[in-house]
């Protein structure tokens, strides 16, 4: 089962532009570690998606830009809103990547910039800048936020 996004009225979402093709690539990258179906074209659901990747399974938008913070946040947040999806922005430049991440529920606030991505036990974690913010885990079925515990002493055992 597909959940398709839906406009919510009066939001007035404008697309994203158009990212170059490096961009692009590291989006499809992205889509295909977390897995699960991609809409490819997502503009045809809503217009303010052109240029983005839809993972309706995960309920999660990619997009992409070589922009600096804090440009294209507000039009991000925007399509963030009016699809009600988490959305992925990476980020692109002269080779260097990072992630910045907004959950849905949290608004225009929810940001967490600057993150890396790495392979972690549990599959694609998402690892921000500051120490303090939550590791963010990302699979077919979506963002869920965890904090990496440190590993456990070795003189703790299980049921004490």
């Amino acid at each position: 089962m597909y959940n398709m996004p839906i406009r919510r009225p009066n939001t007035g979402a404008d697309p994203l532009p158009r990212p170059r093709q490096a961009i692009r690539n590291v989006m499809m990258k992205l889509a295909a570690d977390i897995g699960g179906p991609v809409d490819l074209a997502p503009e045809q659901y809503d217009p303010c998606l052109a240029h983005c990747l839809l993972l309706p399974q995960a309920m999660l938008v990619i997009g992409g830009t070589p922009c600096w913070r804090p440009l294209v946040a507000t039009e991000a947040a925007r399509i963030a809103d009016a699809t009600g999806y988490d959305l992925i922005l990476v980020r692109y430049d002269a080779g260097a990547v990072d992630y910045d991440l907004l959950f849905a529920d949290h608004g225009g606030d929810g940001w967490l910039e600057r993150c890396t991505a790495r392979r972690g036990e549990r599959g694609l974690e998402f690892v921000p800048a500051s120490p303090a913010e939550p590791i963010v885990r990302v699979s077919q079925l979506g963002l869920v936020t965890c904090r990496s515990l440190p590993a456990a002493p070795d003189f703790v055992t299980e049921g004490c």
